[in-house]
Formats: structure tokens, sequence, C-alpha cells
């Protein structure tokens, strides 16, 4: 039950960047690269426990595969 309510909160959060002009160029179990999109236009972001939080706030990145970017 834990990893399917995972992945549809992982779908859910892609459908907002999506529907709200943002492109997701990446995802992994608990996170999401995307451009287009202040951090201000996302919801559940925050440090409460169960929010998004963002990490890195860069105009470049580079993903190699699965688990390898920068």
């Amino acid at each position: 039950y834990i990893y399917s309510y995972a992945r549809y909160k992982l779908l859910d959060k892609i459908i907002e960047i999506e529907g709200k002009g943002g492109k997701v160029v990446y995802c992994d179990t608990d996170s999401i690269i995307f451009y287009g999109l202040k951090s201000d236009d996302v919801t559940e972001i925050g440090s409460d426990l169960g929010c998004w939080e963002i990490q890195y706030n860069n105009k470049q990145a580079a993903i190699y595969r699965p688990k390898v970017y920068a």
C-alpha cells in the first residue's frame, strides 16, 4: 500500500506541474526534476512531513541515466 500511495503522490505532482505549464524531465521514487515553473507555483512545498522540498534551484542540469545526475 505504501509504494502505491507514493506512486500516486508522484504522479499527482507530475500532473499538477505539467497542468500549470511546467515540463517534467526526470522523476525518481521521491523526486521530480522540472522546469518552466517557479517553486511558488507548485503546492505542498515545505519542511513539514509529507511535503515536497526544493533541494536545488539550478538553471542547468545533466541527467546521464537513472540515479545519475548533476
